[in-house]
């Protein structure tokens, strides 16, 4: 009697053994998903993106275009106001930004902003759009460069 009481309690130790190492592996993966999209943030409202944004609309308010490329857009803008970090490689081609990262877990990814303005107010206000997005209204210009996946971009850049 009393061995099988020691076995049925061994047994129910082994199944919530089992659950637990089950929602442990969950939340892993959970948290993996959680850092890339923090990355993804980081990438975009960091310093690099919004220098890179003030001198894509700078060059545009001048201009009436977009930079073909990065040289035009640092070209309006006070080398103290560009700041890259290391680990980021910016380039910006026909108003697209493209930022990389060598981080660990977005090594070699690339992540595109790209502006877009409505189609009947060309030089009104410029927003900027993540990946391949298309909606009927808007001009996009840039081509989408971006190669991270969908469940890595947070939904605010969607």
């Amino acid at each position: 009697m009393l061995l099988s009481n020691r076995r049925r309690y061994f047994i129910e130790l082994l199944h919530v053994i089992v659950i637990i190492s089950i929602l442990v592996v969950i939340a892993v993966k959970s948290y993996q998903v959680f850092l890339a999209k923090a990355e993804v943030t980081s990438m975009v409202y960091r310093f690099h993106f919004a220098s890179a944004k003030t001198g894509n609309l700078m060059y545009f308010a001048l201009h009436g275009e977009f930079p073909q490329n990065t040289e035009q857009a640092l070209a309006l803008l006070p080398p103290e106001n560009w700041y890259i970090e290391p680990e980021r490689k910016v380039v910006i081609e026909q108003g697209a930004v493209h930022v990389s990262s060598s981080t660990r877990r977005l090594a070699g990814k690339t992540l595109t902003m790209r502006p877009v303005v409505q189609e009947d107010d060309p030089t009104g206000a410029v927003h900027w759009v993540c990946g391949n997005k298309r909606e009927s209204g808007w001009k996009v210009f840039g081509v989408d460069r971006t190669d991270i996946e969908d469940r890595h971009i947070p939904a605010v850049l969607k």
